[in-house]
């Protein structure tokens, strides 16, 4: 008799999920995702508070950036904290994930293939990172600068890698009507990834071309604050690192005053990062992303209420209509001219009221409470007030209880208004 075969065993209701299924349906690290994300956040707003109040302090402005709810402080904490840590930790964990599999299946040319991810992931990185900090759109161009090159950058990183990889497996598996020598099915993968390499290397360098002069300036304006700033984001993204490699302590409490030990260190290094990345970074961010460049910033002209009483230290930007129509200055002070306001009269009718209104003017900044002006002209213009801390214009502030309307000039109005002056 043939003996009857052992019965396979019951499936199991619920099978094991695996272990990344595991950490993702795990429920104590679903109550706690809300945490971190309420955390993350908060620090990334306190990050752009602090970086706009020290930047403001420049200008004599100290009671004017403490308006808590403000998005512009969110924009601002995460090109100040999260764009530069995110280049320093992708490429390390790019360098894991090319060792790992190296290490389950080794591979030729090690250092090649490390190289290649890196360089085109970077690459991507760092162009969005200096597209989206400082890249500023020039009337009349219709688009901001580096937006072709960006593009061409980032085709490249999402085709190239595939083309790399398809042109390996065809060649391990040839069609019948195809044959190639040895030696080029071995060098093609290695040829095809240096060929990748310069590719991104050249686009990346035709993209950086488009703000080198502004790159030259930040360096010698601002080189100090500019490399104390590189160092401590390195400094705050080495120090996981550290932790790890002594995380291996058995005694729970000398692992917890490591972890104290670590935020004393960390918490005033990134203090001062952000110090350094107000006084170097932000002076060159554009006005229109949240930043203190006003280079490209566009002209507002300020029309005030009827029983506006002029203070002597505002006249110098007053202007108002007389009884036949034509504009003149409160004060006739040595240097000044009312050219600017006239040419603003004739770009915008609607001011033509016989209502006070200041000259046009460039908007520092602007709260619930007051509207802060600075002369175009005045201290050098913008492109000196980014160079130095020294060479801050003077700023008059006005309060919104004295401000009927606010005229924002079109780019078109702006280069037209500066060109006649």
């Amino acid at each position: 008799m043939t003996a009857a075969l052992p019965a396979p065993p019951p499936a199991s209701p619920n099978p094991t999920p695996p272990k990344s299924a595991h950490l993702l349906l795990n429920p104590d690290l679903a109550r706690t995702i809300p945490y971190w994300f309420i955390a993350a956040v908060g620090l990334i707003y306190a990050s752009g508070f602090i970086v706009v109040t020290m930047f403001l302090e420049t200008y004599g402005l100290r009671d004017l950036g403490t308006d808590l709810w403000k998005a512009r402080y969110i924009h601002v904490g995460v090109l100040c904290s999260v764009f530069p840590i995110v280049p320093v930790i992708s490429a390390y964990l790019l360098y894991k994930l090319v060792r790992t599999r190296h290490d389950e299946s080794p591979r030729p040319y090690f250092w090649l293939r490390v190289c290649n991810v890196v360089v085109q992931y970077l690459a991507l990185e760092f162009s969005f990172y200096f597209f989206v900090m400082f890249s500023r759109r020039s009337y009349p161009s219709v688009h901001a600068t580096g937006y072709a090159q960006l593009g061409y950058i980032l085709l490249v990183s999402i085709i190239g890698p595939g083309l790399v990889v398809i042109v390996e497996q065809f060649l391990k598996t040839p069609s019948k009507d195809w044959s190639f020598p040895g030696w080029f099915q071995k060098q093609i993968g290695l040829w095809c990834r240096i060929v990748l390499i310069l590719l991104n290397c050249y686009l990346f360098y035709d993209f950086a071309r488009q703000y080198r002069d502004l790159f030259l300036e930040l360096v010698q304006t601002r080189f100090l604050p500019l490399s104390s700033f590189v160092l401590f984001v390195l400094e705050i993204s080495m120090l996981p690192k550290l932790l790890r490699r002594y995380s291996g302590m058995t005694a729970s409490h000398s692992y917890t005053s490591l972890n104290i030990l670590t935020t004393c260190i960390s918490v005033p290094v990134y203090y001062l990062s952000l110090m350094a990345f107000s006084a170097s970074v932000f002076s060159y961010i554009p006005a229109g992303r949240g930043g203190g460049d006003y280079t490209s910033a566009p002209l507002v002209v300020v029309k005030l209420k009827a029983d506006f009483i002029a203070d002597p230290s505002v006249e110098s930007i007053i202007e108002v209509e007389g009884a036949a129509g034509p504009t003149r200055s409160i004060v006739n002070q040595p240097g000044t001219t009312t050219k600017g306001a006239k040419v603003a009269t004739d770009l915008v009718p609607s001011l033509r009221k016989g209502l006070p209104r200041t000259r046009p003017c460039i908007l520092i900044e602007e709260t619930s409470g007051t509207i802060v002006l600075a002369e175009p002209r005045d201290g050098g213009g913008p492109g000196e007030w980014r160079k130095s801390q020294s060479r801050r214009p003077n700023v008059i502030a006005i309060s919104r209880d004295m401000i009927a309307a606010v005229v924002y000039l079109s780019p078109a109005s702006t280069v037209a208004l500066q060109s006649k002056q």
